[in-house]
């Protein structure tokens, strides 16, 4: 919470704040940060993908 001398309060939420950051600074770099989380077994299938979509790759794909 931001208190300017003797006011009220400002409640800013996340949206003002980085709003006025992107204004402030628009050449920042921006960066996220995702986490996966594997579900299913690996069943090969991606390994597999080239093969049977007769495309070429530079990498040994099995086989």
């Amino acid at each position: 919470m931001l208190t300017m001398l003797s006011e009220k309060p400002l409640n800013w939420g996340r949206e003002q704040i980085s709003s006025l950051a992107a204004r402030a600074l628009p050449t920042f770099a921006v960066s996220i940060f995702l986490l996966f989380r594997k579900e299913l077994d690996y069943a090969g299938s991606f390994a597999r993908y080239p093969d049977d979509q007769n495309l070429e790759t530079n990498f040994f794909a099995g086989g």
